[in-house]
């Protein structure tokens, strides 16, 4: 046990040895006119990129949101035809209901007369 606790207060001293190397890298690198400029031009194309993401985005969610709402004035057209469609179709049942049973009950004669005659 020893052994694994001077093992992991090794890797404590290498991992904070890294770290500050890394910070006298970056001041090095940091005060280096190249570096400076390279570092500005990321920036400037990440910017960029950013930028142009954001407008993509937007115009994705202003199609969407035409789409959506098509999509509802079609969906309530569809619905109204059904309703109308539905309404002329009733008003002859309710009319004379017995003969719309009568005429139900030979439709259904019929197509078990047929089917049954095909086997």
């Amino acid at each position: 046990m020893t052994d694994d606790k001077t093992h992991l207060g090794s890797s404590e001293t290498n991992l904070t040895d890294s770290h500050q190397n890394a910070k006298e890298t970056s001041k090095n690198m940091d005060s280096n006119p190249m570096v400076e400029k390279i570092s500005k031009s990321a920036h400037d194309t990440i910017d960029q990129l950013s930028e142009t993401a954001v407008d993509k985005i937007n115009n994705a969610k202003d199609t969407l949101s035409q789409f959506s709402g098509n999509f509802q004035e079609k969906a309530h057209q569809f619905m109204d035809k059904r309703d109308e469609l539905a309404e002329r179709l009733s008003a002859p049942i309710k009319r004379k209901p017995l003969s719309a049973i009568a005429i139900a009950f030979l439709a259904g004669a019929l197509m078990t007369h047929i089917c049954h005659r095909h086997r």
